[in-house]
């Protein structure tokens, strides 16, 4: 085997462990999270976590989403179109936890990412602390390109809560401390004809 012959083994063996290493890297879960408080009860904040059209308007970056199920509940399915650099990106969505005004949890897959996202509303007296956690995992062309470029993921997240705070504390009624229930009418008959006094 000549000297030419061994170089060129050599290079093809380091070529393949550093496309190896990149492959791997490129491919482990990331975990973002962030705590943040809103200005307003957990129930007035959570339609903004689970409503297509209020979603929108804090998460510029999406183009188009919108129910594929009967209604939104654990196990209901979302179809959601992203913009990305260069174009979109269409991932399908299912509701992995869903506690009324309490938590909820989206996975979404793509060709190339998929990718979980938490929501859980905590109440602070008349405030809400939200903590929000993202896990994506790339795959495909991305789980190289990754790599070698900036991980923008930190400071989106932060600028997406920072949108979701402002948005829910300029169009929440802050005058109402819970939210209004009606007893039914067989329940006010019920009380109606009870006598004075009990």
């Amino acid at each position: 085997m000549s000297t030419l012959t061994k170089l060129l083994m050599l290079l093809g063996i380091g070529l393949f462990l550093a496309a190896a290493s990149v492959w791997f890297i490129g491919g482990k879960k990331k975990e973002y999270n962030d705590i943040r408080t809103i200005k307003a009860q957990a129930y007035q904040v959570f339609p903004y976590l689970v409503d297509p059209e209020l979603k929108k308007k804090w998460r510029p970056d999406i183009v188009d989403m919108h129910l594929v199920s009967d209604e939104m509940e654990e196990g209901a399915n979302l179809r959601t179109v992203v913009e990305v650099e260069g174009g979109t990106i269409e991932f399908e969505d299912r509701v992995i936890r869903y506690q009324k005004n309490e938590l909820v949890a989206i996975k979404s897959r793509s060709d190339e990412i998929s990718s979980t996202s938490f929501a859980r509303l905590k109440a602070k007296g008349q405030e809400t602390e939200i903590d929000f956690r993202r896990i994506i995992k790339l795959g495909g062309v991305t789980r190289f390109t990754s790599v070698f470029g900036e991980d923008l993921n930190p400071r989106l997240l932060e600028e997406d809560l920072s949108r979701l705070i402002k948005l829910v504390e300029e169009e929440t009624d802050h005058t109402i401390s819970e939210p209004v229930t009606e007893e039914p009418l067989e329940e006010q008959a019920e009380q109606a004809e009870q006598p004075a006094g009990g």
